[in-house]
């Protein structure tokens, strides 16, 4: 799974149709969550093995408990890498993006 957008670049470069796909996420259990991810032309290049072009890092302090305690990610039936994509679309930037999933899913 990925999220798609348009994204302009800090360094003014546009992607129309960039894709965003998590790379890692590290947990701190009870504290924080960290999540890397990786930002490709489209989903073609990211198919395609191709290098990402930039890397976003959130970190996710006072929604902890909301999105990533064991309670909650097992009343929802949701694993940790579900529930960064749920966060990412609650933050500003990431507003507008459509949810892209593989074929594989």
């Amino acid at each position: 799974m990925g999220l798609q957008k348009d994204i302009t670049l800090d360094s003014g470069i546009n992607l129309p149709n960039g894709y965003m796909k998590i790379n890692t996420i590290n947990i701190m259990s009870g504290e924080w969550v960290n999540i890397l991810i990786d930002v490709y032309k489209d989903k073609a290049a990211s198919d395609d093995g191709k290098q990402s072009v930039a890397r976003f890092a959130h970190k996710c302090l006072t929604e902890y408990h909301q999105y990533f305690s064991l309670d909650v990610l097992n009343q929802l039936n949701k694993n940790t890498t579900s529930q960064s994509y749920n966060y990412l679309k609650t933050l500003p930037f990431y507003a507008g993006a459509t949810d892209v999933f593989d074929v594989k899913e």
